[in-house]
């Protein structure tokens, strides 16, 4: 579940993703916005659960409608790593694509 709130310095998402284990150490989750045709990618924030969080994005929802969480480990400032993992543990739309 998230549900959004829009505020004057962006968009405040909460999340209620319940039954994913805790990640600790150098292990976290990412919650990410991404456009219709999955160009753009946006990070909201990074966890250790999901099962009441709060993230926070720069973007429209209107431009980046779909949400994702992917498990992440840390990566030095310059590895490619520092992007998505493509490990989707949960995804949805907070809205409409044409």
């Amino acid at each position: 579940e998230a549900r959004l709130t829009a505020v004057s310095s962006g968009v405040k998402i909460q999340l209620t993703v319940p039954g994913l284990p805790r990640r600790d150490g150098g292990e976290f989750y990412q919650v990410w916005l991404k456009n219709c045709d999955g160009t753009q990618l946006v990070p909201a924030g990074s966890f250790h659960e999901l099962d009441h969080a709060i993230a926070w994005a720069g973007v429209s929802p209107v431009d980046f409608p779909l949400i994702t969480v992917t498990k992440e480990v840390v990566a030095a400032p310059k590895d490619p790593a520092q992007g998505s993992s493509g490990d989707v543990v949960a995804k949805g739309s907070i809205g409409a694509c044409p």
